[in-house]
């Protein structure tokens, strides 16, 4: 079952698509914040879901040291825009990483079928454990 937050006041807009304060001065659990009522004095936060594999992993935020009325569509579609580059950037890093591992995997086992892995001739990326290989020549 998935919560379906839906908040619109003066000052606050939630919902699954964005989180809008528009002064974090004048809503209590924000206003006596250090950062709200000293430096860097924020007053307006916006932020939108940064997702991936359809679950949401962190978010894309802005914020101004000066009060605004909300943010218009346009711009968080613009902020929206930026969160999905942020997250095809990190699944395009995780599969590479993947990739990586895989080619290192084959590349061993290769090695191995061949020959060219046992003990006392491992690849620096192949540390054995003692007594791992059996020595069937003596």
């Amino acid at each position: 079952m998935m919560c379906r937050l839906n908040v619109s006041t003066q000052q606050i807009t939630a919902n699954q698509h964005c989180y809008v304060i528009n002064d974090l001065a004048e809503v209590d659990c924000f206003k006596d914040k250090p950062y709200v009522s000293g430096w860097p004095f924020a007053r307006f936060y916006a932020e939108v879901p940064l997702k991936s594999g359809g679950f949401v992993i962190g978010s894309v935020c802005v914020g101004d040291n000066k009060p605004r009325s909300g943010m218009d569509v346009g711009a968080l579609n613009k902020l929206t825009e930026v969160a999905t580059a942020v997250a095809i950037h990190l699944d395009l890093v995780q599969a590479q990483n993947r990739l990586r591992r895989s080619q290192e995997m084959v590349r061993g086992l290769g090695q191995f079928v061949d020959g060219k892995v046992g003990p006392g001739n491992n690849p620096p990326f192949i540390q054995a454990a003692p007594g791992l290989f059996l020595d069937t020549m003596s």
